[in-house]
């Protein structure tokens, strides 16, 4: 009976002239009957038959088909019911889901996360995200999410936005577009794509376009700001001699302003314009056009997108270009404004105008426009924008809930975490949505304002209890100690070490004598 190993085979050998088929291995050899093979197939042809355990740079390891990786770009799941549709994330376990958190870790049971670059492990824990965007009441404000795409003008005023008096008009055949894609921007977007999917939309032009809406309430004749959210884009094929670097040159072509007027349907008197022309920051107080007033030269680049924010006094118009790299710190004050303008500005504000333009028109090139917001103080022109916080969270433990924050960090059971950049370790932590908070025990109360390190032994939800709280340094307080005890402060009064002690008091815990601190030693 002829035997061979399998290094002896040639390419063209057939397995059905094989009788035995002898394996090598650790120095023995192992015979397998060729009756168990495929007869009449070529040996490499045969190996060759095996599916390749990767397709288009996704792997699933599965002992069940329900799970699945349905995101873009690289991504693994491992495990049972295990969805994620994020890309260039891994999940592995069961029951585990993963919306939108790309670059995500998810690790274990039940864990649900839709932040970006986060690390989830354990049981039932859950990171998210803020979701949409909102703004405070009395801001005027459109978040353009008008569905089914269409021209700006043509949508029901009632759609989007608040404290607005109708909707869109402006000449006729000229009109922004409104994506029909369910995406947007947000600010988390320094690099990149520059769009979340997430159902709602933005406008769009690429061509001259003039849309003007009339404010519900007349903005008085003070300070008054305005954000939007902008960014080039070019998305023209590759072409040897037209475009020869597909997805850059947008900002070369881009002009874009917003004008605002003391009367309805863009009329009477201009008062702050500002805008972009080709790459060029401006802002003028009563002159209209584009590249008027003061200037700031290369100040919008392509692949990012930036906040445009705008001011005006009574003496002056300012803008700036903020680039939304989604650093929480970033929005917490009004920007060194890099164009200044002075000029008198004061009449009360009707209508604003939105104009684009394209220096190359109709060439897949121009600019997205998203989140414009009109308010008479900073934090209500930001208020809400930065609803992408749900970022570089990590949940480690069994039942912890990071919500709609970013930079936060969970680890133990039944923690809450809403403030940016808080920290917890134990059970049943929350920070109250107080930011850069850490938080050591179980069970807390309510933080004291601006406590930075909480210390708590309290018993379940319902029993909630702190021992210490250390304060941020405040130089308007700077003779304080900071320390904050609430629950010495609200123990019974001992006169001295026996009644302390019968008062259950233990040997080298603090106690009070009305005002005075002391420490039973006895």
């Amino acid at each position: 009976m002829p035997i061979k190993t399998f290094s002896d085979l040639p390419q063209s050998t057939s397995l059905s002239g094989i009788d035995v088929l002898a394996l090598q291995q650790d120095g023995s050899t192992k015979q397998i009957a060729a009756s168990a093979l495929l007869g009449g197939v070529d040996a490499f042809t045969f190996l060759q038959s095996f599916p390749d355990p990767t397709f288009n740079d996704q792997l699933t390891i599965s002992v069940a088909t329900s799970s699945q990786f349905a995101g873009p770009g690289s991504g693994l799941v491992v495990g049972e019911n295990n969805t994620h549709t994020a890309e260039n994330s891994i999940t592995v376990g069961k029951d585990n889901e993963g919306v939108g958190g790309s670059n995500a870790i998810v690790a274990g049971k039940d864990n649900d996360t839709s932040q970006e670059n986060a690390v989830v492990f354990g049981s039932g824990n859950t990171l998210t995200s803020l979701g949409a965007p909102s703004a405070a009441t009395d801001t005027v404000y459109d978040t353009f999410q008008y569905t089914g795409g269409g021209y700006l003008k043509h949508n029901n005023p009632e759609v989007s936005g608040q404290n607005w008096d109708g909707g869109w008009d402006g000449p006729a055949g000229q009109s922004w577009r409104i994506t029909g894609t369910g995406q947007s921007l947000f600010f988390n977007q320094g690099t990149g794509t520059g769009l979340a999917t997430d159902g709602t939309a933005h406008i769009w032009c690429e061509s001259q376009v003039e849309n003007y809406r009339n404010l519900d309430t007349a903005i008085s004749a003070s300070t008054t700001y305005c954000t939007m959210l902008v960014r080039p884009y070019d998305t023209a094929p590759y072409d040897p001699d037209t475009n020869p670097n597909p997805g850059t040159g947008g900002v070369e072509r881009v002009k874009f302003r917003i004008q605002f007027y003391s009367g309805t349907d863009a009329s009477g008197n201009m008062r702050l314009n500002a805008g972009i022309d080709q790459g060029t920051l401006f802002a003028s107080a009563i002159t209209s056009g584009y590249g008027v007033g003061d200037t700031q030269a290369g100040a919008f680049e392509d692949g990012k997108t930036y906040l445009l924010a705008m001011k005006r006094t009574g003496s002056a118009v300012y803008a700036s270009l903020i680039e939304a790299d989604g650093d929480p710190t970033t929005l917490d004050s009004e920007p060194t404004w890099q164009v200044t303008e002075v000029g008198v500005t004061g009449i009360n504000f009707l209508s604003i105008n939105l104009f684009g333009n394209n220096t190359d028109p109709n060439n897949d090139r121009g600019i997205r426009v998203d989140e414009l917001r009109i308010a008479d103080n900073w934090a209500d022109a930001v208020a809400g924008l930065r609803y992408d916080e749900g970022v570089k969270s990590i949940a480690i433990g069994t039942d912890n809930t990071i919500d709609g924050t970013s930079d936060a960090i969970a680890i133990g059971k039944d923690n809450n975490l809403s403030g940016i950049r808080s920290y917890a370790m134990g059970e049943g932590l929350k920070d109250y949505g107080d930011n850069s908070t850490l938080l050591l025990g179980r069970y807390n109360e309510d933080p004291a304002d601006d406590s930075k390190l909480v210390i708590a032994s309290g018993l379940s939800d319902s029993v909630r209890f702190t021992a210490m709280e250390f304060k941020a340094r405040d130089d308007a307080f700077s003779n304080n100690s900071g320390i904050v005890m609430q629950a010495l402060y609200r123990s019974a009064s001992y006169l001295n070490d026996s009644q302390a002690a019968a008062g259950g008091v233990e040997l080298g815990e603090l106690y009070r004598a009305g005002n005075d601190v002391k420490i039973r030693m006895a």
